[in-house]
This record gives structure tokens, sequence and C-alpha cells, in this order.
């Protein structure tokens, strides 16, 4: 115990000297000992605290026998001080003399200092709450170092000593006030990106006095109404971040607007054809206020998936002479910024006169009995500048009144490939099909009707034409009996049936030719160990015919009939089998499925109906038969959902699960139709019982569309596969989802659950009915 209570004297009395009679630059060669010192901080404010250790390391191997004790003194004015920790074996009550400003240790002798060093006390000062603020050295040793640490012959063994590390004492403070910060940021930033910066901002704060300044960062960002797609200011708040020196009342928060920038615009974000034309009016000049007004006077811009509509201002300048077609004059206006979109950007637009109509053309109508829809052949002479996504519209209405609401429009745009195989020719020809029927259009046998074309908005005239409108009538649908009394047929164009060649397996028609409205009847052969997958008809347009129970009726085209095999696999049972879900269709194994599990059935005892809409009170069955068969007969308080009617027990169900809503607190609408967004917002309710649904990034073209309740779950359930999109990237949220698509969104539900723990399923499921 002497011998250590002798060793930290010497060591102590080692700081003091050096600390009074200076530093060596380095340790020289017949430097013994090192001492040095650490402070574990470089800052403190007033009334806090810093902490020292001092650290003697063994330069050769030699042990300490003896040495004067040592003295440390600190300025009592500005810190007090507290011995924490010294050499085990010696005692702070008995080897420590400690008086206000002083602290001494007793001497020491035969203690091994370690060449990785030793530590030997640690002493904790803290500065007064009225301490002079700067930078000082808290204590100084006294002691000479000639005595400090002797040999076991009493030679003094030399140390090399460190500096002290000084400390700055900083004015404390508690913040009484906050300077708000401001950011800026890209439109889309997400939240979490916007609080990964706003965690590195410093913020200055200030205290009751005049000079309690300082600067605090802050954590725990909350933001209110945060949209990342809209441009505009939004208030994020946080919670200062305390140090020693400055202390935080809880009131005090630090907040930052947020400003998300908007898209700076310029003109070649503009989507919309700046282009306007007038129809040729021999020797009449446009002013320049009737050219503006021929030009769009809104345009849609569109920028990173951003889009707005944003108004033009035209400056008239040019005025047009209309006396020869193909004159153009360009108009100079400006877009002014809107919504996403900030600043203004010069664009260009084009007046043109075009010919008010196209003389030399030809047109032809086919197919005008009441079930026939119409086929317009229309000729237009290359001349007319057959040009790509230019439209020919074809309208047919009464010839009594051209305005009347019987009558129906056809069109088509000219494409690309049209352009390309026009090539060098004189005539440029084009068969459109009316979408509906004579008799779908509300024209009856006998009608006089008018027939109008228009190219790029100049009407087209034929020879015969008066004022460009040709005189069609409605023709009688012939009367395969001849009986007396009927309608005799008018003369009648006989369209060609062409059975395009198959394998496994031989089709063939009724009818080589017929006219249009007859039936032909396809009759399809399997080769052995073949079923018939598939029967299509078309027109020679491409589109498709009608074909029901291997029949179809003509119509005012050349069709062809293409009958598809496909290898027998094991046959289907009578119970989950509808005829209109032939083996090859894309949901035939998802409706055969349910309908073994007793979750969906047919509209009918062979049809299912796969394109058919769905209710509300449809789909809850559906969903609960598959989760759960066994109804419930509770009642809920819906007005529309009286006890009697066969869907309640099942929206009795759906809502004691928290899956379905009303559209409001007393109607549940269940004839309502359901959209694909609710569907997935259902579903995904459901799963979410056994599994966290985590935010989900929507990538679907129309994701802007998806209402903000449905979008976690829609994205979840694509995630999943549950769901797909259409072809071109949509998922038309808004859209009622069919039979058939209800069945395969069920049907990959049941997989997905067949791949979790089905007893966790159960018991979720058993525990949120009770």
């Amino acid at each position: 115990m002497r011998i250590l209570k002798k060793s930290l004297a010497i060591l102590l009395a080692l700081t003091m000297v050096l600390g009074t009679i200076g530093v060596f630059a380095a340790p020289e060669a017949d430097d013994v000992f090192k001492m040095s010192f650490t402070a574990d901080q470089t800052s403190i404010g007033q009334g806090k605290s810093v902490t020292y250790t001092v650290t003697l390391t063994a330069l050769k191997d030699v042990k300490t026998a003896g040495g004067a004790g040592i003295t440390i003194q600190y300025d009592t004015a500005l810190y007090s001080a507290e011995v924490l920790e010294i050499l085990a074996g010696f005692s702070m009550d008995t080897d420590l003399t400690v008086s206000d400003g002083e602290i001494r240790f007793a001497p020491f002798a035969n203690y091994p200092v370690s060449d990785a060093g030793t530590t030997m006390l640690k002493i904790k000062f803290t500065a007064k709450s009225d301490a002079a603020t700067g930078s000082n050295v808290p204590f100084n040793i006294v002691e000479s170092a000639d005595d400090m640490i002797m040999d076991s012959i009493g030679a003094t063994l030399k140390t090399y000593r460190e500096d002290v590390p000084a400390v700055n004492i900083l004015k404390a403070f508690t913040v009484a006030s906050v300077t708000p910060g401001t950011k800026t940021v890209d439109l889309g930033t997400e939240e979490a990106d916007v609080i990964a910066e706003l965690n590195k901002m410093e913020f200055a704060v200030a205290g009751a006095n005049t000079d309690d300044k300082g600067t605090l960062k802050a954590e725990n960002w909350v933001a209110k109404e945060y949209k990342k797609d809209v441009a505009g200011e939004y208030t994020f708040e946080g919670d200062l971040v305390a140090t020693d020196v400055i202390s935080v009342d809880a009131v005090n928060k630090a907040t930052v607007t947020v400003t998300v920038s908007k898209i700076a615009l310029t003109a070649d974000m503009v989507t919309t054809a700046l282009e306007g034309k007038f129809m040729q009016e021999a020797g009449v000049t446009k002013t320049a206020e009737e050219v503006v007004a021929a030009l769009p006077q809104t345009v849609t811009v569109e920028k990173n998936g951003y889009k707005a509509e944003l108004a033009v201002t035209w400056t008239p300048g040019a005025t047009l002479a209309l006396n020869e077609v193909g004159t153009t004059a360009e108009v100079t206006g400006t877009i002014t910024g809107a919504d996403n979109f900030e600043g203004t950007a010069p664009i260009t637009g084009t007046v043109t006169v075009v010919p008010a109509e196209v003389k030399d053309c030809k047109i032809s109508v086919s197919g005008t009995t009441a079930n026939s829809k119409p086929v317009v052949t229309v000729t237009i002479p290359a001349s007319a500048g057959i040009v790509a996504d230019k439209k020919i519209v074809v309208t047919l209405v009464a010839k009594a009144a051209l305005g009347a609401e019987a009558g129906g429009t056809a069109e088509y745009t000219v494409t690309e490939a049209d352009v390309a195989a026009l090539g060098d020719a004189d005539t440029f020809t084009k068969k459109i099909q009316f979408p509906q029927s004579i008799k779908t259009m509300g024209f009856a046998t006998g009608d006089k009707l008018a027939l109008s074309v228009e190219y790029d908005g100049a009407k087209l005239v034929t020879d015969t034409a008066v004022d460009g409108i040709v005189d069609v009538k409605v023709q009688p649908t012939s009367n395969p009996t001849g009986a007396p009394g009927t309608i005799t047929p008018a003369p009648s164009t006989s369209y060609t049936v062409k059975v395009a060649e198959t394998t496994n397996g031989t089709a063939s028609v009724s009818a080589s030719s017929a006219m249009s409205g007859e039936t032909v009847t396809v009759t399809a052969v399997p080769a052995e160990g073949y079923v018939v997958k598939d029967i299509k008809v078309a027109d020679a347009l491409g589109n498709a015919v009608e074909v029901k129970d291997g029949a179809f009726v003509m119509p005012a085209a050349n069709v062809v009939v293409t009958v598809e095999f496909a290898e027998k696999t094991e046959e289907p049972t009578e119970e989950t089998t509808f005829a209109d879900v032939p083996a090859g269709h894309w949901a035939a194994e998802a409706i055969d499925y349910l309908k073994s599990v007793g979750a969906v059935n047919g509209k009918t005892e062979t049809e299912f109906d796969p394109d058919g809409s769905v209710t509300r009170a449809e789909f809850t069955k559906m969903l609960v038969s598959l989760i759960d068969a066994e109804e419930v007969a509770t009642g809920v308080e819906f007005a529309d959902c009286p006890a009697d009617a066969w869907y309640t027990p099942y929206v009795a169900k759906a809502v004691a699960m928290g899956l379905v809503n009303g559209v409001s607190d007393t109607e549940f609408a269940p004839d309502s139709t359901i959209s694909r967004e609710d569907v997935c917002t259902i579903i995904g309710r459901f799963l979410n019982i056994t599994a966290e649904i985590e935010d989900k990034e929507l990538t679907f073209t129309d994701a802007a569309d998806v209402a903000e309740y449905a979008a976690r779950y829609v994205a979840y359930m694509a995630e999943l596969g549950i769901v797909n999109g259409y072809a071109d990237g949509s998922f038309a949220p808004k859209a009622s989802i069919t039979r058939a698509e209800s069945a395969k969104v069920l049907y990959g539900l049941s997989k997905t659950l067949d791949n979790s723990t089905e007893e966790v399923v159960e018991e979720v499921v058993e525990e949120v009915v009770e």
C-alpha cells in the first residue's frame, strides 16, 4: 500500500513540475517515462464538467523506487474538483488530501509502469455557473520534477510530459427562441429523403440574454400534409437536440418551411400540336385576331410524368390571305406556368390554309341491312396530302335532318404504315366500318340516309355526290322462306367465308359464301386426344364477329374462320364447368377452382358470364365464402341490408372482420358495381391481418388515378402477383371489375394463403370473428 502511495505522489509531482517548467518538444534519449493528459471534452458550458485522465507510460524497463509527493492546484473561482479514480490499492480516504483549490497525493515507490501505458488517476473539474468564459487549463502541478520519481538509489528518473489540453468554457443558457429554417427540394422528393436533409441542418437559437446564442440540430421531424407531387410550401417540425451548454425547453421546436420546387417551364415540354387551319375561302384575308383564334388556346405540358393544362397568350401579328391552299403563317405566343410548372416560355404556332373540300374522291357503302354494321370504302387522291395522324371521319344520318339524333360516326386515323404503303400511288383507299349496326343507330328498313365523309376537316366530294353527301338506303333483311306477304329482298352482295388451315382437327362451314345477315354454322372435329379450344371469326378489317353456339351472323364483308384445338387434359366435372368459359379461357382454372370450393356460382347452371360486372354484395359473398365457408347470421345497421336478404350474412361477417365499410353510415349499396381498386383494398385489409403491409410504390402508368386509401393495397397486391395491369401498363383503378377478373384475384388470394401457415390464418380469422 505504501508503495502505491509513493508511486502516485511521484506521478502527480511530476505532472505539477512539468506544468510549471514547460514541455519538452519530444522525448529525449535519457527520458524514462512519458506522462500524457487527455480530456473527455474540449468545450463545456458554465456549470458543466470535464474529466482529465493522466496516463504514465514506461519508455525504458525501469521500476520506480520512490519520490516526492505531488500537489495539483486549481482556481476555485473557475472550478470545483473531484478525484474519480486512482490506482488500484490506493485509498482516496487515506492517501489523498483534498482542500479548497488543492489536491495532494502521498509519495509512492516500487510501482511497476507498463510500456503500454498505465492510467494513474482521473479528476473531474466542474466549471462554476458564473465562471468566466474562454479557454483555459483547469489545473497546475506545483512540485519540482527533480525528485518526483526516483530509482532505488535515489536518482531522479527523467520524465517527458505532454501538454495539458485546454478547455473552453461557454456561456450556458436555455433556449428561448429558435430561428426557423428553409429548405428547397425537387418535385417528387420522398418525405424520408426530406427528413434526412433536415437532420443535417443546424438552427440558430437564443436565450433570455442578448449574448445567449448558439446552434442546435433537431430530430423526430413531423410533416404537415406533405405532398411530394404537388409543388408548394410545407411545414416540418422537429425536436431540438440539447447539448451540455444549451438546454431545451419542450415548447421550443425547430421549424422548417420546405418548398417543393416547381418545374421551370420550357417550350419543349408542350405536347399539344401548335397548329391551326382555315378552310379555303377564295379572295378572303383573315385578320391577325382571326388567325390567333384558329390556334389552340390551351396546351398540355409534360415533364417527368407531371402534366398541366396551360393557357396560351398569342400575340396577333399576322394576316393570312386565303386564296391559295397551303398558305401558312407563324404566330408567336407565351405560356405561363401553373400547378407544378413555373415561369414562362415562348412558343410558335402555325396556321395553314387547307382545302374546304377534296374533289375526285370515291365513296361506296356496303352492309346497309338492319343487322349489319356498314362498311364505307373511301378513296382519296394522294394530292390531298396523306399524312400520318390525320383523321378520316364518316358520318351517317337521316337524309331529312343531318343533325338528327339517329345516326352514327366512324373514324380512322392515318398511320405511318399507311403513308409508307402509299408510296407513289395516285390514290389512298381505306375501308372504315361503323361500330354499330344500322338498327342500333336507330334506322329502319327503307330509310333514306346521308353519308358525309371528311378528311382532316375537308369534305370529300365525288362525281355523283351533292354538297359532299352520298345518298344510301337501308336495305331489308332477306327472308329465306319467301313466304307470301314478306318483304322482297333487295339485290344484295354475297360475301365469302374462308376457313383457315388448322392442325389437330378439321373445321368446315355450312356455306362458303353468304349474304349479310345470314347465319353460318361452323363444324369443328378435333383429332384423337384433342378438344376444341376456340372458334374465332374476323372480317376483312380484322374486326371480331361474335360466335355463339358454333354459329355466327354474316357481316357485310368477307370473313375468315379460325378454329384452334388443344391437347385434351383431365375432364372438368359438370359442377365446375360453364359453357361460356372454355378450357382455354384465361380465367378458367380460377373459376373452376372457386366453383369447386363454393366461393362462386354461375349466372345460370351452364353460364358463368365472365365479362359481366360484379356488385359489392356479390364480391363480399365470394371473399367471405373463400376464407370461411360458414355464414354468420349477425345483422348490420345498413338500411339496404335487410335481415332476410341473401347477402346480409356475408356483409355482416365482412364488416366484423374489418374488410368492408358502407358507402355511408346507413347504406352499404349492395347492388352497386365494385371497382378494381376497391377489390384490392378489401383483400389487402384481409392480408394485413397476417402480414404487415409496408408502403409500396405504384408503377402503373395511371398510378395518379388510384385513390389514396387504395394505393398501398393496389401496390401490395401487384407485388404479390394477385392483380395485374393491362398491356398498356395501366391499371384502370376506377373500372368495374368483371366476374372473371374477380375469380382470378380470389384464386390468387387462395394461392397466397396456401403459401402461408394455414393454422395462423385460421387462428387470426377466428379471433377477428370472435
